[in-house]
């Protein structure tokens, strides 16, 4: 519009439609079956950009990822119902800024928000039953939730001067708090040797997880640099820099 905005837009959609084999034994006989275990991503990207003279320009944008798989973790020994579906979400939000203080004095500002989230949730609520060699049935007992929210942060000034290229910015690559609501295994899981002992319900152990299963944390990044490429003379040319991270 104008020779000063311009817009951009994508998109894109996948799907998977897999499925898998079940190659059981249980306690009335053999289980053969096949379950389908589908996939899905999607992906979305739009960004603006605008200047608002020749010297400044601003640059605005939005991606978004999803994913999804339906019974993940069946075939084999392991029963439709012991299956998890799995679903992962991220959303960024980018602002780039760039100014030409003059023809030999650059600012520019990289800043991203990013949210991610990645859920697993068990097919069935119920405790786990495995039965070594025989099958794997009841729950998955695979119930986890992650989430991070994070800050990036990219500042550059760039001087040109005679011989010299300097380079000079600071970085925090991640400013994040993340937390983990972990209830895997809460109902438990019976482990049996054979089917002999589980049809006469004797399993040789029993694990289960309790406790608080919530845990935030935060991860931080912080970085500097300065650097200096200077040409000696036609072929040649030297670089120094500096760079702190903590």
């Amino acid at each position: 519009r104008g020779g000063h905005t311009s817009f951009i837009g994508s998109a894109s959609y996948r799907q998977q439609n897999t499925a898998a084999v079940v190659n059981a034994i249980g306690a009335n006989g053999p289980i053969n079956e096949n379950v389908l275990t589908p996939n899905r991503n999607s992906q979305y990207s739009i960004r603006m950009t605008h200047d608002f003279s020749p010297n400044h320009r601003l640059s605005v944008g939005y991606n978004f990822e999803d994913s999804s798989s339906t019974n993940a973790g069946v075939g084999g020994i392991t029963l439709p119902e012991a299956g998890y579906n799995l679903n992962s979400r991220e959303d960024d939000a980018i602002f780039n800024d760039r100014i030409i203080v003059t023809p030999k004095l650059i600012n520019q500002l990289q800043i991203t928000f990013e949210k991610d989230e990645d859920v697993t949730r068990s097919v069935t609520e119920a405790q786990s039953i495995q039965v070594s060699g025989s099958f794997i049935g009841g729950g998955a007992q695979a119930d986890l939730a992650r989430t991070e929210n994070t800050i990036h942060v990219n500042e550059i000034v760039t001087w040109s001067h005679g011989r010299h290229y300097i380079r000079a910015g600071i970085q925090l690559p991640q400013f994040s708090r993340r937390a983990v609501d972990d209830h895997t295994n809460r109902l438990g899981t019976f482990k049996f040797a054979s089917l002999a002992n589980y049809a006469s319900n004797t399993p040789y152990v029993f694990t289960g997880q309790q406790g608080v299963g919530r845990g935030s944390y935060w991860i931080n990044e912080f970085g500097s640099f300065f650097q200096d490429q200077m040409k000696l003379g036609p072929r040649v040319q030297a670089t120094l820099g500096l760079r702190y991270d903590w």
